[in-house]
């Protein structure tokens, strides 16, 4: 689904999710599940302004300029779809699927280069959304209380930016491979325990992007409940790779039914390289009161 990344994955899955129209066909059959999934008009993330405090995209270069996102065209050649089977076999819960789509996140293109200071170039990228193919799993399985699951996922169509010369429109297209494995615990009903490894595997190497050929990390979230209507967590992320990491406890007060009161803190360190450490400066504080209605 596309995202608002505005504020990077720091917003709830309700407000960081955009809604799209979809259409979709189901069949059931003894143990097993089909889908078929048709999105006409596609969304994109929402990436924010160059400059704005969690904007994604840090080139190697000092001097750039981002040019304005050019938005895939409004047709149905650019529909997404896929279809997805899964099964319950032995106490696991396991499916399998193909999507076919317009990637959700930018391309940064090399766009153009203003040699007018041949000492200091200024470098121009635009941000393009290309077609991807995606396959791969899923699976969960309940241990008795707690749930181990995991998802693999294979992207083809994928570019990453590089600082090689020659590349075409600074850009190394390479398939990857994403894993993400992480087991859930439950205890005594207050506490919530989750632990998560996750990775990338680039087929195609190329140490001029920035980036190695597997990029590992790691993520630990512990919830206590206090009561109804009061619970404590935090949850910290970080990379293998570059050290680099983000960590958020909060405070959440569930006053009613529909009012609900939280603080926290979000915390980002490491290399301007890494996925966390580029919003190094963007650390904040902050008190959200929320009505459902």
């Amino acid at each position: 689904s596309a995202r608002d990344m505005r504020e990077f994955f720091l917003p709830e899955f309700d407000q960081l999710r955009i809604p799209q129209w979809a259409a979709r066909a189901e069949y059931f059959m003894d143990g097993m599940h089909a889908e078929l999934l048709w999105i006409p008009l596609p969304a994109i993330d929402n990436i924010g302004k160059p400059g704005s405090d969690f904007y994604g995209f840090i080139p190697t270069v000092s001097n750039y300029r981002i040019a304005g996102e050019e938005r895939p065209d409004e047709r149905l050649g650019n529909s997404n779809w896929g279809a997805r089977l899964s099964a319950l076999v032995s106490g696991w819960d396991m499916s399998a699927f193909f999507y076919r789509s317009v990637d959700v996140a930018p391309t940064y293109f090399l766009t153009a280069i203003d040699m007018s200071d041949p000492l200091d170039p200024e470098f121009e990228f635009t941000p393009r959304h290309e077609r991807i193919r995606q396959i791969g799993a899923t699976f969960s399985k309940d241990l008795g209380g707690a749930v181990f699951k995991g998802e693999l996922v294979h992207t083809h169509g994928r570019s990453l930016n590089t600082a090689d010369a020659a590349a075409a429109n600074g850009l190394h297209e390479t398939d990857m491979a994403d894993l993400v494995v992480g087991l859930d615990v439950p205890i005594r009903d207050v506490w919530r325990i989750n632990g998560q490894l996750f990775g990338r595997r680039h087929f195609s190497y190329d140490p001029l992007t920035g980036v190695d050929a597997n990029e590992t990390g790691y993520s630990m979230l512990v919830n206590r409940s206090f009561g109804d209507s009061l619970e404590a967590e935090v949850l910290y992320v970080a990379t293998f790779n570059r050290g680099d990491y983000m960590v958020r406890p909060k405070v959440v007060w569930q006053m009613d039914p529909v009012w609900r009161l939280q603080g926290g803190v979000d915390m980002f360190g490491g290399k301007r390289t890494g996925l966390f450490g580029r919003f190094d400066d963007s650390d904040r504080a902050y008190v959200e009161l929320r009505r459902s209605f």
